[in-house]
């Protein structure tokens, strides 16, 4: 699997339905607010009355809508053995937010009013006052901001999940020495070790332990699943935790989760397994967790496997070293004893975990790429508003420079009413992220992968993206902050 991280294709399909859908919601995204100004009454307009759809009804109306699409989200998610059920589910939630933005926006300009007039008593009610007025306009913005928030929590939650599950998992599954393959790599499988070759191993200097391992694929009810056949300490040592202590003998198979999931198979089940003697039916001793292959694992004691397959061969041979021994001269030992008459090659353990780590930490990098379009997004977002909030407003900012407000005053006005615009959106995003985080990891176990990753919320990322934002929001707002403090107020005085 890790391996494989790092190579990347491209569907021509996949890349034409993303621009075809790309134009479609941009011609909706356009149609939506053409269609409101086309209703708007004329006479309201010419006196700024434009933003009375967002009366108090309106509002409530939205907030009942976005209440019964949240009951309706959650009884398709309790009902969602049906899978497109799940997709219904959390289409159901994003009109949610869609509809609560606009309320949600105005309640949290109004529960930050008493703070923001201690630290800014005159600028602070004017940016409240002039964000209230702007809600309807608003809206849009912290929408996208929200979501683009709400990408960054979800792809960094993903990345620290499975992230911490891969690391723990190849701290056990590669905790020998070192690994002694007849392949270059150990996902290749068209060379196999003899088994009588464990001995020959065993005899090598500075070897302590060998421990064999065979895997092969094989059909399991119509599915490619990998059999993986392993000494009976091998096999303890993976399912540390999950096996029943009291067995002596592992008289049964071992699975792991993403095999189990999928097939809702579960601890204590019987496994039918087919092998050349005939369907063997085993019990589950345990499930485990294992990247060892993305179609899911079945362990079974190497004892059995030859018995019933009538295969001794060898994949992977696991060396344990004596303490104190060089895995560099364990290394050449091995390699001029058997070098001569076969393939081989031996991989530190050490070495392949360092491996994996490298390429998940190059996977973890991917969560940067949405930082940077959710800083992008905020200050395209706040850069349009804040233009358009002005231009609406010359008149009460000329007004409030007649009446002695001085320069300062109004950049910290409208700075203010940037960091209100961003800040909204921050908060709304980071919950709309942290549930639409469960509501992946949930989807990728009973659907997609049936890897059981732990619900891990990036706080670290969310702690460093606040300043980030607060800096972007501040940093967007000079160009339009500072051409809206240079115009003159006479003409603004003038203007309408």
């Amino acid at each position: 699997m890790a391996s494989r991280l790092l190579q990347f294709e491209t569907a021509s399909a996949v890349l034409a339905a993303a621009v075809f859908g790309g134009i479609l919601t941009s011609i909706f995204a356009a149609w939506i607010p053409a269609r409101e100004a086309s209703h708007i009454d004329p006479i309201k307009a010419l006196h700024h009355e434009s933003d009375l759809r967002s009366s108090e009804g309106i509002n409530r109306f939205r907030t009942i809508l976005a209440a019964v699409a949240v009951a309706m989200s959650c009884l398709c998610w309790l009902l969602s053995v049906w899978r497109p059920l799940l997709y219904v589910s959390n289409l159901l939630a994003v009109v949610a937010v869609l509809l609560i933005v606009r309320v949600y926006a105005r309640a949290f300009a109004k529960t930050i009013r008493p703070a923001l007039q201690r630290v800014w008593p005159i600028e602070g009610p004017l940016a409240i006052d002039g964000f209230l007025r702007a809600s309807s306009r608003n809206s849009g913005v912290i929408t996208a901001l929200t979501l683009a928030f709400g990408l960054v929590i979800v792809t960094a939650g993903i990345g620290r999940a499975s992230s911490g599950a891969i690391y723990d998992w190849a701290s056990g599954a590669f905790d020998a020495d070192l690994l002694v393959s007849p392949n270059p790599n150990l996902t290749t499988r068209t060379l196999q070790f003899p088994g009588d070759m464990l001995e020959q191993l065993q005899a090598v200097p500075s070897v302590s332990k060998v421990e064999a391992v065979r895997s092969a694929r094989i059909m399991w009810n119509r599915t490619p699943v990998m059999l993986v056949a392993a000494d009976d300490g091998t096999l303890r040592n993976w399912a540390a935790g999950a096996l029943n202590k009291s067995s002596s003998t592992l008289d049964g198979v071992i699975v792991s989760d993403n095999f189990a999931v999928p097939h809702d198979l579960k601890q204590g089940d019987i496994l039918a397994l087919p092998s050349p003697d005939g369907v063997l039916h085993l019990p589950i001793l345990a499930v485990i967790k294992s990247y060892f292959d993305q179609q899911g694992c079945i362990f079974l004691d190497r004892q059995t496997y030859v018995q019933h397959w009538h295969d001794s061969s060898v994949n992977v041979f696991r060396v344990f070293l004596k303490p104190n021994s060089s895995e560099q001269e364990a290394t050449r030992l091995i390699l001029d004893r058997f070098s001569g008459n076969r393939s081989i090659f031996v991989l530190s353990s050490s070495e392949i975990r360092g491996f994996i780590s490298s390429v998940v930490e190059k996977w973890n990098n991917i969560s940067y790429i949405p930082v940077a379009i959710a800083v992008f997004v905020a200050v395209l977002g706040i850069v349009n508003s804040l233009t358009v909030s002005i231009m609406d407003r010359k008149r009460e900012i000329a007004v409030l420079r007649a009446i002695g407000a001085e320069r300062t005053h109004i950049r910290f006005m409208l700075w203010s009413e940037a960091l209100i615009l961003v800040m909204s959106a921050f908060g709304l995003g980071l919950i709309i992220g942290g549930l639409q985080l469960y509501y992946d990891l949930q989807t990728s176990v009973r659907f997609i992968s049936g890897n059981v990753l732990a619900y891990k919320y990036p706080f670290t990322l969310a702690l460093v993206l606040l300043p980030l934002v607060a800096v972007a929001a501040w940093v967007s707002a000079i160009a339009p902050v500072e051409a809206a403090v240079r115009h003159s107020a006479v003409e603004g005085l003038e203007y309408e």
